[in-house]
């Protein structure tokens, strides 16, 4: 389904996807480790590859739905 917004909406939506997507670049995604530990940051392994890829799905997952947003709805704003 297709929403019209106004040209100001949309633009503060876009703004506010820039900076979602910028938050969640920045989280960590590779930590260097010279020595097996059983925990990184107080977390399992297991834990910290799960929050991780979590991390990059909602980055992911951002950087879609702008790319969505400003494709097909950029020419349905209201005028």
């Amino acid at each position: 389904m297709i929403e019209k917004m106004s040209i100001h909406r949309a633009l503060a939506e876009i703004k506010t996807y820039n900076k979602r997507i910028a938050s969640a670049v920045e989280q960590t995604f590779i930590i260097a480790n010279k020595k097996s530990n059983e925990k990184i940051e107080g977390m399992t392994i297991e834990e910290y590859k799960s929050k991780i890829q979590s991390n990059i799905d909602s980055a992911k997952a951002l950087i879609e739905n702008r790319k969505r947003m400003i494709g097909k709805n950029i020419w349905k704003l209201k005028k």
